[in-house]
């Protein structure tokens, strides 16, 4: 231990060398030079990301749900231009101290610093190559600022995406809700019932998941001290991007081509008949257990981010254990699976091999993302207890999934 961190507490020593958004209390509120480079900085690296979403086929495809005829890549186009006219009037008059510490700021500085750094054509030695690569390596402060906005880039644009498309699909369902409940008469009642629990159960799944991607669009695409959201860290291992990042597009798709999901793949089940009560009860099983799921993001709300400390959030669910959104997905996937394994063996259309293969895969599917699942904790708590007060969070909850034994 160095003499410098043995006269600190841990959390002075975590402040001053891991949180990266730590203002002392002694610093003086930034002058308006600072405040328009900040702004400057921020329309510049803001703006490249408005252009990808044009430009780019994979955001452009990525970010075309729409709602009411406006997509999401057009929405975050015209808040570019609101922030523009909006933020330097807010800044100027507020002038946060965080603004000392701007991300856009550092990276902006990092690409002026390599850029302006002239390139040897002649062939180097060793010891010059390894001296201009250290040259452009970025310092802790550059390389959590450039990962945080990666980061919010990658993943913020799949957010919104998922949340217009959520509610295009949950604007188009409200009408076919209505229509099943018209419809209804005594004499249909058990067709009514069949259908009406299917459609509500397909819109319910859907409301929920759009109530998750809201909740995390807002934790991407905000990051203020009044918010109480302000990034404390990132986490820079290859291990923790890797199990976060091939759990989200385009890498899924990926994973997917070789440990796909099956969960559509209930043909052979006896759970082919909507109507039967096995169907109803394990719809309302993966109902709560996607509920839970939920809560957990709004509990987070504002800090709802991938591979950030936004500080420790002990709110239930995660009074009850660390990771609830993890085990709470893991069990709405075995709901989702179960059809498969129970079957009807003397059905004509009963194909021994295809059950065999299908249910092979779907166990295995099962395994590797509940393995990547299990690494993505790991990693996640690797890079949270740098932080005293996330070590004093897991001394109370102790168990990680499941409460009293895991």
């Amino acid at each position: 231990m160095s003499d410098n961190h043995s006269t600190l507490t841990e959390q002075e020593y975590f402040d001053k060398n891991v949180n990266i958004s730590y203002v002392d209390s002694e610093q003086p509120v930034p002058d308006n030079k600072v405040i328009l480079k900040h702004c400057l900085c921020s329309v510049v690296l803001y703006g490249f990301c408005v252009t990808l979403f044009w430009l780019n086929p994979w955001f452009a495809d990525l970010m075309r749900p729409d709602i009411y005829g406006v997509s999401a890549k057009e929405f975050l186009t015209y808040i570019y231009f609101a922030y523009i006219v909006i933020a330097p009037i807010i800044y100027f008059c507020f002038k946060p101290k965080t603004i000392w510490h701007s991300h856009n700021i550092v990276i902006v500085d990092y690409l002026k610093r390599i850029f302006k750094e002239k390139n040897k054509l002649r062939a180097l030695t060793v010891e010059e190559i390894n001296k201009q690569l250290e040259f452009y390596k970025p310092n802790y402060k550059e390389s959590q600022s450039i990962i945080l906005f990666m980061i919010k880039l990658f993943f913020g644009t799949q957010m919104i995406s998922y949340a217009f498309a959520d509610f295009s699909l949950m604007m188009k369902q409200i009408p076919a809700l209505l229509e099943i409940a018209k419809t209804f008469s005594a004499e249909a009642l058990y067709t009514f019932l069949g259908n009406f629990s299917w459609q509500f159960y397909i819109s319910a799944i859907n409301i929920i998941f759009l109530i998750d991607v809201s909740v995390f669009t807002i934790g991407y695409f905000t990051e203020a001290a009044f918010l109480k959201n302000k990034v404390r860290s990132v986490d820079n291992t290859p291990a923790g991007i890797l199990f976060c990042v091939i759990c989200y597009p385009p890498f899924l798709n990926v994973t997917n081509s070789y440990f796909g999901m099956f969960f559509d793949r209930n043909d052979l089940s006896v759970f082919g008949n909507q109507y039967h009560w096995l169907t109803v009860l394990l719809h309302v099983l993966a109902l709560g257990f996607i509920f839970i799921y939920a809560t957990a993001s709004v509990a987070l709300f504002t800090k709802a981010s991938n591979l950030t400390n936004r500080g420790t959030v002990s709110r239930w669910p995660y009074s009850m254990v660390r990771h609830p959104a993890y085990v709470c997905k893991f069990s709405y996937w075995i709901c989702c699976a179960l059809p498969l394994f129970i079957v009807n063996f003397k059905s004509e259309s009963f194909d021994l091999y295809k059950y065999i293969l299908v249910s092979s895969i779907m166990l295995l599917s099962l395994f590797v993302w509940g393995s990547v699942y299990y690494f993505r904790a790991l990693t996640e708590e690797r890079h949270l207890l740098k932080d005293p007060e996330y070590r004093e969070y897991i001394k109370k909850v102790k168990y990680r999934f499941i409460p009293g034994l895991w």
